[in-house]
């Protein structure tokens, strides 16, 4: 998602804003390979329709980005990328829904580090997503009464 459209969505909350930057920064400090975390950011985006997060870029993926739908039968994504979309839909879709097998998935290709700092990664993405749909269309439509 751009800055710009975090930015206006934490206005109101600079704390949480304060510590949504520190998070995000943990996050993409290359703990995880980032081609690795924006794969599941961008599954994560299109799964809720989140525009912001579909126009925004945080690691160079090259033509994954256009199949990121195929991700189950495209050969552009390896056995890593793999598991980790499979675990990433699951969580999404129905967070209880994670099987132990979708966990083996995760645990056979990341150390016990990097496990924890996917799944942290992907409950950030997922709620980000959340926040901006729900309070994106408030803050759009105060912002469309605002110039009427």
């Amino acid at each position: 998602m751009t800055d710009a459209v975090v930015d206006q969505l934490f206005a109101p909350l600079s704390k949480a804003h304060e510590h949504y930057r520190a998070l995000d920064e943990k996050i993409w400090d290359g703990r995880l390979d980032p081609a690795l975390l924006e794969v599941c950011r961008l599954r994560i985006a299109m799964l809720h329709r989140c525009a912001p997060q579909l126009a925004s870029q945080r690691a160079d993926i090259g033509e994954k980005r256009d199949a990121i739908a195929q991700w189950p039968t495209s050969p552009l994504f390896n056995d890593v990328e793999r598991a980790l979309l499979r675990f990433t839909e699951q969580y999404v879709i129905d967070a209880q829904g994670v099987s132990d097998a979708d966990a083996a998935g995760v645990t056979a290709v990341l150390s016990g580090a990097e496990i924890a700092a996917f799944t942290v990664a992907i409950g950030a993405f997922d709620a980000i997503c959340r926040f901006t749909l729900a309070l994106g269309s408030e803050q759009a439509a105060a912002a469309r009464e605002a110039r009427d």
